[in-house]
């Protein structure tokens, strides 16, 4: 099991940026799960990092509501 980092933030942009470069920063096999306070809102997350970054798969949504 690796490393665990906790970043925190008063501001959403800098916390999604942290996210971000997390997620691009794995294997493109790698499988991640993406938590949010909405499935809308994780949706959105990976949809954006889809258009940077091209297609992506192994990432599983999911939401605390």
């Amino acid at each position: 099991m690796g490393a665990v980092t906790l970043h925190r933030s008063a501001s959403a942009p800098a916390r999604l940026a942290v996210a971000q470069r997390f997620v691009e920063s794995l294997p493109p096999a790698a499988e991640a799960l993406i938590v949010g306070a909405t499935r809308d809102a994780v949706d959105d997350f990976v949809r954006e990092g889809a258009v940077r970054g091209g297609a992506t798969f192994g990432l599983h949504r999911f939401s605390l509501r």
